[in-house]
């Protein structure tokens, strides 16, 4: 007569509560472990699915974007500077692929997202203003966003940027 074992939570013959119970506390451990690393195998196959569902939308390739230095400890001087040493990773392919942002086509890019700035700055030298961002934009639009955009800086006290100025009847500051 052999004895069976049978799991006093789920009621269950040689479930793995009941063969966990007879373990040693470090050999239930390794278990849990093991069971981690297997829910994390299992999420990382589910993101390298979704992964593969952006790769086949169009996007931009990743932009090389800043500049490292490398320093002697020992004098502090500069001994080697790298240009495009980071990777800007593309925006998802549901969104302005120049911004990063989700607008409609006919409104400005975000002047203030970190990519359309790294972007920017990577093909210019210089940082976007909200001029540039506004390029595409047909005039009419350009006019609404200009004038609330000035209202905006004004009422919270702030400068209002020259080249917003330039392009407003009368210039007024």
């Amino acid at each position: 007569m052999t004895s069976v074992l049978v799991c006093a939570d789920c009621g269950e013959e040689e479930c793995v509560c009941a063969v966990l119970a007879l373990l040693s506390p470090a050999a239930r451990q390794v278990y849990r472990m093991v069971q981690q690393i297997e829910w994390q195998r299992k999420r990382v196959e589910e993101l390298e699915g979704r992964l593969m569902e952006f790769q086949g939308a169009p996007q931009k390739k990743p932009i090389r974007v800043g500049t490292v230095e490398h320093i002697d400890r020992e004098t502090g001087q500069v001994t080697k500077t790298e240009r495009n040493a980071g990777i800007l990773l593309p925006p998802p392919p549901n969104v302005c692929q120049e911004c990063g942002r989700d607008h409609p086509h006919e409104n400005p890019h975000d002047q203030r997202s970190l990519y359309y700035q790294m972007q920017f700055y990577a093909k210019h030298g210089r940082y976007p203003t909200w001029t540039d961002a506004m390029a595409h934009c047909p005039e009419s639009v350009r006019t609404v966003w200009r004038t609330e955009l000035i209202k905006a800086l004004r009422e919270l006290g702030m400068a209002v940027p020259a080249d917003l100025l330039e392009d407003t009847p009368g210039g007024s500051r």
